[in-house]
């Protein structure tokens, strides 16, 4: 399957449909595109995206929920998981080995953060 490779916020642009209902526009930056588990991209999507509460309550949810439409858009092709149990436990072993790359981005992004706010003027 083919990855994104860098899908985060920054990367994913949103448009409104006609009852201001927001969906997904496109997505830019696809240099480090690869054929690979998309499990990484979804990794990588909700670390950057979920706080540690939304992450913790809901990371089934949304994978069920990527699953289903995964299952619905894939045409003909087979999946690499026969079941949802497969996937969230797919998932589990691709963030254990993803983790590594992305704390590194996290602690850099806390620390931009922080020392923006601290510039702010008074």
């Amino acid at each position: 399957m083919l990855c994104q490779g860098d899908i985060w916020s920054p990367n994913i642009l949103w448009k409104t449909d006609e009852y201001g209902e927001f969906h997904v526009g496109g997505l830019v930056d696809w240099q480090v595109t690869q054929v690979g588990s998309p499990l990484e991209d979804l990794v990588f999507l909700f670390h950057s995206t979920l706080s540690v509460k939304e992450y913790s309550t809901n990371l089934n949810d949304y994978i069920q929920f990527y699953f289903e439409q995964l299952k619905a858009e894939r045409d003909s092709m087979d999946l690499p998981w026969e079941s949802l149990d497969e996937l969230i436990k797919s998932y589990e072993i691709t963030y254990a080995y993803m983790i590594p790359i992305l704390l590194p981005l996290t602690v850099s992004m806390v620390d931009f953060e922080k020392s923006c706010s601290e510039s702010k003027p008074g």
